[in-house]
């Protein structure tokens, strides 16, 4: 809802979701994907690069989707960060940038290699240099970064300027509203008042990741009877809720036991 609420309000936002990346590469490569279309950080930071350095056209090439030499993009890291980071000092409105699971990124890239800490803590750096820079950012994980850097001793000092949240369940209320939000535009008025009610009544939990999941399995755009939901949850909904909830813990007690062992 606050990606809808920032596109609304005419207020840039990339989002992306970084479950299966592997590279500071990957993440820039989907970071610039993901920029809306009138950004200009684009054409920015390619601005603040110089025209004969060897990370130009690997940087041109992430921006026009595809994909370049890793090691390039390695080796000259500093001077593609800092290009983005001008360019956003530059921007009169720098972006909202969302990562979905960006502990995850950070461990694949932890297990992928050797230098994984050490590519870790630039980003990190790199990140915060762009938050100081004007870009706000939400990065979300099953996984917290705090028990992340406990378990691979990395730094925590690039993320001090940053705060943890907890997502809690939603009241009643505010359940209808997050829902209203979501259909009101989508359905164009075919999602009724009937079409929440059974769809709280069916959903059971109100965790917005449980009603967003259930919302894209029932379909908004022309939302079927109300009638028709408990069939539907049965058959297509649950068993979707049910795996990622179950998967989801599976991989926070496999990693959480992992630094138990870590500790002792």
């Amino acid at each position: 809802m606050l990606i809808e609420q920032m596109e609304q309000a005419g207020k840039p936002v990339a989002f992306f979701d970084a479950q299966g990346l592997q590279s500071i590469q990957d993440l820039l490569g989907y970071l610039f994907g993901a920029l809306p279309r009138e950004s200009d950080l684009k054409t920015r930071v390619l601005g603040f690069i110089a025209k004969d350095s060897p990370v130009r056209n690997a940087l041109e090439a992430l921006a026009s989707g595809t994909r370049t030499g890793e090691a390039l993009v390695s080796a000259y890291w500093r001077e593609a960060y800092n290009g983005i980071r001008k360019a956003l000092g530059a921007s009169s409105v720098p972006p909202l940038l969302v990562i979905d699971e960006f502990s995850l990124f950070l461990k694949n890239i932890l297990e992928r290699t050797p230098e994984g800490r050490d590519e870790i803590d630039q980003l990190l750096a790199a990140m915060r240099e762009w938050r100081a820079a004007g870009m706000k950012m939400l990065l979300t994980g099953s996984i917290g970064v705090t028990a992340l850097s406990r378990r691979y001793q990395l730094t925590g000092d690039h993320l001090n300027d940053s705060q943890p949240f907890d997502v809690p369940e939603l009241s009643d209320d505010e359940a209808r509203e997050f829902i209203r939000q979501a259909a009101e535009k989508l359905s164009q008025g075919r999602w009724r008042d009937e079409h929440t009610g059974k769809f709280i009544e069916e959903c059971g939990v109100l965790y917005p990741s449980f009603l967003v999941k259930g919302l894209l399995e029932i379909g908004i755009q022309s939302p079927p009877p109300p009638g028709d939901f408990a069939g539907m949850f049965a058959h297509y909904v649950r068993p979707v809720l049910h795996d990622d909830f179950y998967n989801q813990f599976n991989k926070r007690f496999k990693f959480y036991g992992e630094i138990d062992k870590d500790g002792q």
